[in-house]
């Protein structure tokens, strides 16, 4: 168990890495096109595109290492006023809703992924960039994000997660 929780941890570590190289290369881009823009007097076609491709990547692939280290934005009146029942209650409600949320991003992510590649459909600018691109990101995102919130669930009921505390 403690490999495979590694593996799927190093997924989500992986992604995270990755939403790293993803901001920076936003930073570049914009810098690049405010400098072309701004003091060439020649602005691109393609910054704004990819850059909003870019903020999606960032989006889903980084949601899952944020759950991982409890970073996303909760209630925790329950948590703090409950003891360690409303502790693990909020926990387990948290990681539940995480779960339902990512399933259905999954799911819905994927035929929409699936509908644009077998369809062929394009991003109508200048790039024309196959739309099935972008949004393969957000069935990615949301398995990674669902691994983890049963890896929170788990770690819950079976008390793990009162250990890392």
């Amino acid at each position: 168990m403690a490999a495979v929780r590694t593996i799927l941890e190093g997924f989500s570590r992986l992604l995270f890495a990755l939403c790293a190289l993803v901001i920076a290369i936003m930073a570049l881009s914009v810098t690049y096109e405010v400098v072309s823009r701004y003091l060439l007097g020649r602005p691109t076609i393609w910054v704004t595109e990819i850059s909003s491709y870019l903020l999606v990547a960032v989006t889903f692939l980084g949601a899952a290492w944020t759950l991982r280290i409890d970073g996303h934005i909760r209630m925790d009146l329950l948590r703090e006023t409950g003891g360690w029942l409303g502790q693990r209650v909020s926990d387990l409600a948290m990681f539940a809703v995480a779960a339902i949320v990512s399933a259905a991003l999954l799911w819905s992510g994927w035929h929409m992924t699936l509908a644009n590649y077998n369809f062929g459909w394009r991003a109508s600018s200048a790039l024309g960039t196959p739309l099935w691109m972008p949004q393969s990101l957000i069935p990615l995102g949301s398995l990674a994000l669902l691994i983890q919130s049963l890896i929170g669930v788990w770690d819950t009921l079976t008390g793990a997660r009162d250990k890392r505390e």
